[in-house]
């Protein structure tokens, strides 16, 4: 989530072209929102047992790795999964995807305004 708001912090300083005084105003949402994204996913991953050991890390996923989750299963079939049922969906889904179609979108509109900037001068 901090990736997005650097991605944020950069869209306003170079598309935008804020001032310091101007980013000061939204910091601290900019750092609610990474609080406030990151205590949410925890409370409701606790409960659904979405936290479970991935490789060396600690993570939202479904255990044990390469189980049977219920999303993927075919008619007749049974989870296989311990804990954390459908965990990669959670995942990659309503987390990462997000973040990364963000993040991607303001970079890119970053590089289309200095792209353009540097069109602008060159024929100078």
């Amino acid at each position: 989530m901090y990736n997005l708001n650097l991605a944020i912090y950069y869209a306003k300083i170079i598309v935008k072209g804020k001032k310091e005084n101007d980013i000061v105003k939204v910091e601290p949402y900019l750092h609610a929102n990474a609080i406030l994204w990151g205590m949410g996913t925890a409370l409701a991953s606790l409960p659904l047992t979405l936290f479970n050991p991935v490789g060396w890390d600690c993570w939202i996923s479904a255990e044990p790795l390469g189980c049977k989750e219920t999303w993927h299963l075919e008619e007749g079939e049974v989870t296989t999964c311990e804990r954390g049922d459908n965990g990669s969906i959670c995942q990659w889904a309503f987390y990462l995807w997000i973040v990364i179609i963000f993040v991607s979108l303001m970079e890119y509109w970053i590089y289309a305004t200095v792209r353009k900037q540097e069109k602008s001068t060159k024929v100078h």
